[in-house]
């Protein structure tokens, strides 16, 4: 289901959230190409990488169609930050479903994963499946696809070193005295020297640094 959040009060920033790839009309491609506010910033779950998973999950697009919504985004806005949910272990998930959707996604320019393991839930059909996958292979699943997102989102991030990029300071202490978090339209927390009058202040950042611990930056301007 397509969720619309108003994010940033102060900016008039407008997030949107948990879109089906399948919700990914023409006109809301218009809509993203002409901005009207947008954050370049789209949640996109995948779920799976195989088009047999899928269709036990009940999901009404295959991975050829979520590459295709991925690449269309981008293309509109190149500097968006695309992230997905996948789930591993889903009942009847063989070693070959699995490296389907892990090649899926190395294949793809996202800026993170949200991995989840299937647990079964009363009441839906996948809980009476007889083919339940072992807990000690959906953790190595997970724990692969964990390891691929850290390094996707890394290199994400990495490409916007030396740009300065639009972010709303938040109110939020960031790692040592004085630092704030302002986090850009595309989603990036980025640690500035900053006070508190700047807080729910749009400005200009410019990014420094990147690591496994978090994005550092240069305050540059107030824009608002």
């Amino acid at each position: 289901m397509l969720q619309v959040v108003l994010k940033d009060n102060v900016s008039n920033r407008l997030r949107l959230s948990s879109i089906e790839p399948n919700e990914f009309t023409p006109g809301l491609l218009a809509c993203i190409g002409a901005q009207h506010g947008l954050c370049p910033h789209f949640h996109v779950p995948l779920q799976s990488g195989s088009e047999r998973i899928l269709r036990g999950m009940g999901r009404r697009y295959t991975p050829a169609v979520y590459r295709d919504v991925i690449y269309r985004i981008l293309e509109i806005s190149p500097d968006a930050a695309i992230g997905a949910d996948v789930m591993v272990g889903f009942p009847g998930e063989a070693d070959s479903d699995f490296e389907k959707t892990f090649h899926l996604i190395a294949g793809l320019p996202l800026a993170y994963l949200h991995v989840f393991s299937y647990s079964p839930r009363p009441g839906t059909p996948a809980a009476c499946f007889q083919d339940q996958v072992d807990s000690l292979v959906k953790k190595a699943r997970s724990l692969r696809l964990r390891e691929l997102g850290l390094q996707m989102k890394e290199a994400f991030r990495s490409r916007f070193i030396g740009k300065d990029l639009d972010a709303l300071v938040l109110n939020q202490s960031g790692p040592g005295e004085g630092y704030k978090v302002a986090l850009t339209g595309n989603y990036i927390p980025v640690f500035i020297e900053a006070g508190d009058p700047l807080v729910n202040h749009m400005v200009s950042v410019r990014v420094v640094r990147v690591a496994k611990e978090g994005t550092w930056g240069r305050f540059i301007s107030v824009l608002n």
